[in-house]
């Protein structure tokens, strides 16, 4: 079990949401406890996408409340993407994965500040050492060591 997801929390209590005069989900109310599993399973047009975008928070749901907590944050790849037609699966991944990769560069960047010093020159200040353990708890609590094992598999 990944010790970060153990921490983890969804939970939605009459969550409703509208498109319209059309409703597409009314009063919903679950709960997926830490190391829970579950699945999103219905018909076309029932409401599985609109679920997802609420709980990634990429939609606020006109009533009720949702909370999610995960230890790296969420993320929400659309149903459909606007690919251009050029770009390859392996383009789309990396569109997916930026952020991570983005941290991934500022990992670097603080250990060559750290390692790169002059001799008699002080070692790290307690503030480089702290922001460099920051980038790397949440390249960890995102799975940050996993994520090319995870896209390839």
């Amino acid at each position: 079990m990944h010790p970060q997801r153990d921490r983890a929390q969804l939970a939605m209590k009459d969550v409703s949401k509208a498109y319209g005069d059309r409703s597409v989900l009314d009063q919903v109310t679950l709960t997926v406890r830490p190391g829970e599993k579950t699945a999103v399973i219905g018909e076309n047009g029932s409401g599985k996408s609109t679920l997802l975008r609420l709980l990634a928070g990429a939609e606020v749901p006109d009533t009720g409340e949702i909370t999610v907590r995960f230890p790296g944050g969420t993320g929400y790849l659309a149903q459909t993407l606007d690919l251009d037609p050029a770009d390859t699966v392996q383009d789309a991944v990396d569109a997916a994965l930026a952020e991570l990769r983005d941290l991934e560069h500022r990992i670097r960047e603080a250990e060559a500040g750290l390692s790169e010093r002059k001799p008699g020159d002080p070692g790290p200040t307690d503030a480089e050492l702290a922001a460099y353990g920051d980038l790397l708890t949440a390249y960890e609590d995102r799975d940050g060591y996993r994520a090319d094992a995870r896209t390839e598999a």
